[in-house]
C-alpha cells in the first residue's frame, strides 16, 4: 500500500469533491502550484492506487436489477468466493466482511433473465458458498453517495463543486449510442479529456461537454473518486443492517445519508431493509455515528454491524 503526504491526501479530497476538476483548481484548493499538483497526481492516477470513473444509476438503466448479496461461505474459502464474485461483470462492489465467513456484493444485474441465472445456476455452481441472502434495491438515496474525506476548508469545498447539479427527474431521459459510448470512456477514466471524448465518439467537444452535463444532472452517472480510505486516515469500514418499520424508513434513510461516514445507504427487500456502508477514522469514531444517528431513530426493530476486512471490488473495478 502507497503512502500518502498531506499534498496526495488534500489532492485526492479534492477529487473526491469533483473528479474532472482542473488541475488548477485542485492546487488553488489545496494551496500549492500547479505543478506541484501535476507531479503527485501522476504517480496517484498512474497507480491506479486513486481512480475517478463514471458509476450508472441502476435506477435509470430500464431492465436493470440492482441487488445486494449476503454470501456464507466455507471455512477458509472465503477469499475464493470473493474473487469468483468479483470477477462476474455484473458485479459493482464485493467486500470481505470480518465475520471471516462472509461475503458482501452489489450487483447490476443486466435483467430478469440474468437474475434467475444468476440465483439459480452461477451462485448454486460456486461449490464454497453455504447459502446466501438476496436483498432487492429498493430505493437509493443520493446523498448518502460519494463519502469524501473532510480534508479541505469549507470554502475550497465549495469552490470546486461541480456547476452540474443533480436533480434526476422522475422519467429518466433517453440516451442514444453516443450517450453509452460516453458512459463507457469515463467509466474507464473519469477524467478523459473533452478532447479525447470529441474524437471518440465523433462530436464536438462542445457537444461531448453538454452530454456529459445532461448525463450528470439527469442522474444517469456519478463521479466517483476510489481510494483506499485507510491511506486517509480512516481506518474503519463497516456494513450495518437495519430492520426499519414502514412508517419509518424514509426518516431513517435519510438521517443515515445526511450522515458524513456514509458510503451508501439503501432500502432492500427482506427482513433487514435498510442497508448502509460507513466509513470512519477508527472505531471510537464509528461507535460514535452509531449512537449519534441511529440512537434517534425509534423504529429500529433490528441492528446489525459487521466490519469490513478487505474491499475487492469497487466501483466496477477489481482491486490490487
Amino acid at each position: 500500500m502507497p503512502t500518502l503526504d498531506d499534498v496526495d491526501r488534500k489532492l485526492v479530497a479534492a477529487l473526491q469533491v469533483n473528479g474532472r476538476a482542473s488541475w488548477g483548481r485542485v492546487a488553488a484548493a489545496v494551496g500549492v502550484s500547479e505543478r506541484t499538483i501535476v507531479r503527485h497526481a501522476g504517480p496517484l492516477l498512474g497507480s491506479r492506487a486513486v481512480r475517478v470513473t463514471a458509476v450508472r444509476n441502476p435506477m435509470c438503466l430500464p431492465g436493470v436489477v440492482p441487488l445486494v448479496l449476503r454470501l456464507r461461505c466455507k471455512p477458509g474459502r472465503t477469499p475464493l468466493v470473493a474473487d469468483a464474485v468479483a470477477a462476474l461483470s455484473s458485479t459493482l462492489e464485493v467486500l470481505y466482511l470480518e465475520g471471516g465467513d462472509e461475503v458482501y456484493a452489489v450487483v447490476f444485474v443486466p435483467g430478469p433473465r440474468e437474475q434467475r441465472s444468476l440465483l439459480l445456476k452461477e451462485l448454486p455452481a460456486m461449490t464454497s458458498v453455504t447459502s446466501w441472502r438476496t436483498h432487492r434495491l429498493l430505493k437509493i438515496f443520493p446523498e448518502s453517495l460519494g463519502w469524501r474525506a473532510p480534508l479541505l476548508d469549507e470554502d475550497k469545498t465549495a469552490a470546486l463543486a461541480p456547476a452540474v447539479v443533480f436533480d434526476p427527474p422522475k422519467t429518466p431521459p433517453e440516451q442514444d449510442g453516443i450517450d453509452l459510448r460516453l458512459v463507457e470512456l469515463l467509466a474507464a477514466d473519469g477524467r478523459t479529456p473533452y478532447s479525447d471524448l470529441s474524437r471518440a465518439t465523433g462530436i464536438s467537444e462542445s457537444t461531448a461537454r453538454r452530454k456529459v452535463a445532461r448525463l450528470l444532472a439527469g442522474g444517469i452517472i456519478r463521479l466517483a473518486t476510489e481510494v483506499d480510505a485507510e491511506l486517509l486516515g480512516y481506518r474503519m469500514e463497516a456494513v450495518l443492517w437495519l430492520s426499519v418499520r414502514p412508517a419509518g424508513l424514509a426518516r431513517a434513510g435519510g438521517l443515515l445519508a445526511a450522515e458524513p461516514a456514509t458510503r451508501l445507504v439503501a432500502v432492500t427487500s427482506g427482513s433487514s431493509n435498510v442497508v448502509a456502508t460507513l466509513v470512519a477514522r477508527d472505531v471510537d469514531e464509528l461507535y460514535e455515528v452509531i449512537t449519534g444517528t441511529l440512537g434517534e431513530l425509534p423504529d429500529i426493530s433490528q441492528f446489525e454491524l459487521t466490519p469490513v476486512l478487505r474491499a475487492v471490488k469497487r466501483a466496477g473495478t477489481v482491486l490490487g
